[in-house]
């Protein structure tokens, strides 16, 4: 049936495979990544979005890779997340670096 005002609806979401996992990953400068932001994977498919506070919440990712984010078309508008989510502590979070692409 149609959904009434207030209803529940449970919606299933298919992910291809893979882990969702949170990430905090300042820049290594500090600043917090722009709030909104598509993270990439490898392959460039977007896997999540940056929220505050330079936390990163992915989905169907790997166990370990890394990640893009990008705010502008230059190089240096750039930094990736290298990660492992063996890593993850007790809370669920992953503890991680938006560095410059070497």
């Amino acid at each position: 049936g149609v959904p009434t005002a207030g209803a529940v609806v449970k919606l299933v979401v298919p992910t291809s495979s893979g882990r969702s996992a949170l990430i905090e990953a300042p820049r290594v400068d500090g600043k917090p990544l722009p709030f909104g932001l598509d993270v990439y994977n490898e392959a460039g498919e977007v896997v999540g979005v940056v929220g505050q506070a330079s936390r990163l919440w992915v989905r169907g990712i790997e166990e370990k890779g890394r990640l893009t984010v990008h705010w502008g078309q230059a190089a240096e508008q750039k930094c990736v997340i290298d990660y492992d989510l063996e890593d993850v502590d007790a809370g669920g979070m992953l503890a991680a670096q938006c560095r410059a692409p070497q």
